[in-house]
C-alpha cells in the first residue's frame, strides 16, 4: 500500500509533460512519485522527448514509488482545486498485493483545509514493473556549457508557428552562434520564413542544479 499527500499544482505541471494512454511505452503515461533524499516528494514525468522533475519539499509518501495517470475527470477537478491556493492531493493505493493494478486506487483533494467527502476511484495507477521504470535524473546533462535566457512569450509564438498547420509534428529549431547571442530560429519545410530570437538583458544566468537533485 502506498499513500502520498502532495501538492495538486505539481500534478497539473507534471501531466503536461506526459504521453497520452495510447503512447506505447507505458511509463510515459504518468508521472512518477518517490521520496527526496533531501526531504519531501519528487514527482518525475517524461513523454519519451522531453522531461521534467519537481521537488514538493511538503509532499509526504509512504510505500514504494508509483507511477500515476490521471483521468480527464479528475483532471478537471484538481484545475478547479488549484484556484484556490494550498489544494492537495491525497492517493491511496487500496491495499491489494498488487500495486500496479489499474484500477487499485482513490484520490481525495483538499481545498482550503477540507478533503472532498467521497474518494473518487479510478485507474490511475500505472502498470510498470519496478525494474522498467527509468532513471529521470539521469537524463539530466552533468555540465551545461551555454546559459542564455529569453521572454516564454516569443518562444510560444515561434512554438504556435511551427504547429499551425501540423502540430506536434513540426520541428523547431534554434541555430547558436554562442552564449548570450541571438538565436535564429528555423522551421523545417518553411522556405517562407526566418525568425530570431534576441536573449533578455539582466537575467541570473545561474543555472546550477538545485541541491536537492543528487545522482
Amino acid at each position: 500500500m502506498t499513500t502520498i499527500t502532495m501538492s495538486a499544482r505539481y500534478a497539473l505541471e507534471a501531466q503536461a509533460f506526459q504521453a497520452g494512454p495510447k503512447r506505447s511505452v507505458n511509463f510515459c503515461q504518468g508521472f512518477h512519485v518517490g521520496p527526496c533524499g533531501a526531504g519531501g516528494i519528487l514527482i518525475s514525468a517524461t513523454d519519451g522527448k522531453t522531461a521534467v522533475i519537481f521537488r514538493d519539499e511538503s509532499g509526504i509518501i509512504d510505500g514504494p514509488p508509483v507511477i500515476i495517470r490521471l483521468t480527464k475527470p479528475i483532471l478537471a477537478q484538481i484545475k478547479l482545486a488549484t484556484k484556490k491556493s494550498g489544494a492537495l492531493l491525497k492517493i491511496e493505493t487500496l491495499g491489494k498485493s498488487n500495486l500496479l493494478d489499474t484500477s487499485n486506487a482513490s484520490i481525495e483533494i483538499l481545498v482550503e483545509g477540507v478533503f472532498s467527502d467521497t474518494k473518487t476511484t479510478a485507474p490511475i495507477i500505472v502498470d510498470v514493473p519496478p525494474e522498467k521504470i527509468p532513471d529521470y535524473i539521469g537524463v539530466f546533462p552533468t555540465e551545461t556549457t551555454e546559459a542564455t535566457s529569453y521572454e516564454a512569450g516569443h518562444l510560444t509564438a515561434f512554438l504556435d508557428l511551427a504547429g499551425e498547420d501540423k502540430p506536434g509534428e513540426r520541428p523547431l529549431t534554434i541555430v547558436s552562434t554562442g552564449p548570450g547571442s541571438p538565436k535564429r530560429v528555423h522551421i523545417p519545410g518553411r522556405d517562407d520564413f526566418v525568425g530570431v530570437i534576441l536573449p533578455m538583458r539582466g537575467t541570473d544566468l545561474n543555472v546550477a542544479y538545485p541541491g536537492w537533485l543528487r545522482r
